[in-house]
């Protein structure tokens, strides 16, 4: 067994690791037994124990590619906003898409850096030397460049815990006036919502949009002349519910996780059975979909027709009880917390 390394930054050439004592072939042999990994052409991850303060593991491999270009780039649309744990696209985070104010533009098979304009704000510094986009200008990125489903999920996560307010996208969005994309972004941006609870949710907001289906309002709680019944994930005006699916399942999984045996998990069903059975006891009906039904062109179709013969019928039940739509409650995140302790990017002279 060697002896530990010296402190290291988070990032090293071979140079740098000759300088402070390691040989070439205590280097190649890190690499080879997987201590060390090369992220880059010329730049090398150690190990963990080995680095000096404890930097995201993510940000190492965005810094390795910001630095491989030699450039004053950041890391933008997708890549940012995995930094500011916002939700991942569905084809997945993609390779890194650095913004750059000046030079060529390049689009190889791992790294894209775009050119474009960016105002004081748009970028800012991580602790650990990341230059990334700033959440709002994120979000806007996003919006203009990300499939639809995945730009509102990102633009209500980012609502939803209090990266960015709703003015925030839209001034950005104003600046933004003539670039690729702005349509598309201001179109979705005013689809976002930060009281949906998941992506799906969001996902269902683009599908309901392309479809022609009203808009319903989010999160509504609802109750009977018992008391509170539930809250339910959408309601159209007339009273048609809409629950995106997996509710039982996401409930059963979070018993499991907290330790429910046969029974407990029983005992969830049995209230999932009983909540339902008191929703729809106030006159409502009641439409259940899952990610297919609003991501699959068809099935989308299929949907839209549904709700539509649901909402024909419900104008011909009478509704009680009373529904009100919850609040915008704020939800911490990893994203909010590593933006707070950023600073305000300052180009090198």
């Amino acid at each position: 067994m060697h002896r530990p390394d010296p402190v290291l930054p988070p990032l090293v050439s071979r140079a740098a690791a000759r300088d402070v004592g390691l040989s070439d072939r205590q280097i190649t042999r890190r690499l080879a037994t997987g201590e060390w990994r090369a992220v880059r052409r010329g730049l090398l991850l150690p190990a963990r124990p080995a680095l000096a303060g404890p930097p995201q593991v993510l940000d190492l491999e965005m810094l390795a590619a910001v630095r491989s270009t030699g450039r004053d780039v950041a890391v933008a649309v997708a890549q940012a906003a995995r930094v500011w744990d916002l939700p991942r696209p569905l084809d997945g985070w993609g390779k890194p898409m650095l913004l750059a104010l000046s030079g060529p533009t390049r689009n190889q098979d791992d790294l894209c850096i775009r050119v474009a304009p960016w105002a004081d704000g748009d970028l800012v510094v991580l602790p650990d030397g990341l230059v990334v986009t700033s959440p709002g200008r994120t979000v806007a990125d996003c919006l203009r460049h990300l499939r639809p489903p995945d730009a509102v999920a990102v633009a209500d996560r980012a609502l939803r815990t209090g990266l960015v307010t709703r003015a925030e996208i839209d001034a950005t969005l104003v600046r933004m006036k003539g670039w690729p994309g702005v349509v598309q972004a201001r179109r979705l941006a005013a689809l976002a919502d930060g009281r949906r609870e998941s992506t799906l949710e969001s996902w269902s907001a683009v599908a309901f949009d392309d479809t022609g289906v009203p808009q319903p309002v989010v999160q509504v709680d609802i109750e009977d002349r018992d008391g509170p019944v539930g809250r339910v994930d959408f309601r159209w005006k007339g009273g048609l519910i809409g629950e995106s699916d997996g509710r039982a399942k996401y409930l059963l999984r979070a018993a499991e996780l907290a330790g429910a045996d046969a029974d407990g998990l029983a005992q969830v069903l049995a209230e999932e059975r009983e909540r339902e059975r008191r929703l729809r006891a106030t006159g409502a009906n009641l439409v259940r979909w899952g990610p297919a039904d609003v991501l699959v062109p068809a099935r989308t179709d299929r949907l839209a027709a549904l709700i539509d013969r649901e909402m024909r019928d419900q104008r011909h039940r009478r509704v009680t009880g009373t529904a009100r739509p919850a609040p915008l409650m704020l939800e911490p995140s990893t994203g909010l917390r590593r933006f707070q302790s950023s600073e305000r990017y300052r180009p090198r002279a």
